[in-house]
């Protein structure tokens, strides 16, 4: 049984003042980055190592609501991984981002970045200081995973 799409539409929502069109384009303004920041401060603030224990003690209900959305024989903890890093492979990039508006909403103008998971789009919105913030956490906690998954097999044996 496939996953039921959720109808979420991954493309750019902006507000006219978050945008900066020039004579030939237009692009995501810097002043648009200070909308995550108190998102990623507050990411910054969970504590990791806290966050991965409580996950570890809910990982059965996680596994079985999982199994009853279409993936029975696989684990949810493995797409948790595979989420984790395709998040880290979102590209950075200094330059600004180009936009283009076919209709009500912006589409990334490159057809590069269009094609990324939401997951990195939402990366890539949030700018270049606040996605590496975000990507420094991803990483505390994909390592605090790997650690307790080496503490449950080891367990089981």
């Amino acid at each position: 049984m496939a996953a039921r799409s959720t109808g979420f539409d991954a493309s750019v929502w902006m507000t006219p003042e978050l945008i900066s069109p020039d004579s030939e384009s237009i692009a995501i303004r810097p002043a648009n980055f200070a909308r995550y920041a108190p998102y990623v401060r507050m990411l910054e603030a969970v504590d990791s190592h806290a966050l991965v224990q409580t996950y570890v003690r809910a990982y059965p209900l996680f596994q079985r609501a999982y199994e009853e959305l279409g993936y029975p024989g696989k684990y949810f903890n493995d797409r948790l991984m595979e989420a984790i890093d395709d998040m880290l492979a979102a590209p950075e990039t200094d330059e600004p981002i180009k936009l283009v508006q076919p209709r009500v909403l912006y589409r990334f103008a490159d057809p590069g970045l269009e094609t990324r998971s939401a997951g990195q789009k939402i990366l890539l919105r949030m700018g270049k200081g606040n996605a590496l913030r975000v990507k420094a956490k991803l990483r505390e906690i994909r390592g605090e995973l790997l650690v307790a998954g080496k503490a449950a097999d080891k367990a089981s044996q």
